[in-house]
């Protein structure tokens, strides 16, 4: 059986837009305990509570995010690429993988979503500047934003 995946249209204008707007902003390295945990804070934004298995990256050179598994090589842990591969587990999760773009405008909502959410940068800056680069971004939607009221604080707390 073939799976008629949509084409992947901006994927290098995201790598891009990270590359030149994001990566430079924010880029301490973390270790694979604190991306466990953004992993988390992440997809408990939007009520996702089963944690995705999280490997180390040994013998790999690219990160790369499931529904159920993510791996992560010591050069990619640091925040943004951390919620870029969450924001991809998120949307496995929600439309599986074969019925939206993998970088398109849905992957981008969720993904400024949580970096708005975890990082503290105002979204419309990022809304923006994405935009800037060409990038479409999906309308906010109930599904496509984090739950109201929910942050990884008040998790912990229940």
């Amino acid at each position: 059986m073939i799976i008629n995946r949509p084409r992947d249209s901006q994927r290098q204008k995201v790598y891009t837009w990270e590359d030149r707007e994001l990566i430079q902003l924010h880029s301490p390295r973390l270790d694979l305990g604190e991306v466990a945990s953004l992993v988390e804070e992440c997809l408990h934004l939007f009520a996702e509570y089963h944690q995705p298995r999280i490997q180390d990256g040994r013998g790999t050179r690219r990160p790369f995010a499931g529904a159920w598994r993510m791996n992560f090589p010591m050069h990619a842990r640091t925040p943004v690429i951390v919620c870029h591969e969450a924001a991809h587990t998120y949307q496995f999760r929600l439309f599986g993988s074969s019925r939206v773009e993998v970088h398109g405008p849905e992957f981008m909502r969720i993904y400024l979503e949580m970096l708005a959410a975890v990082d503290g940068w105002p979204l419309s800056m990022l809304e923006n500047s994405a935009r800037r680069w060409g990038l479409r971004v999906a309308k906010r939607q109930r599904h496509l934003i984090p739950c109201a009221g929910f942050t990884f604080n008040n998790a912990a707390k229940r």
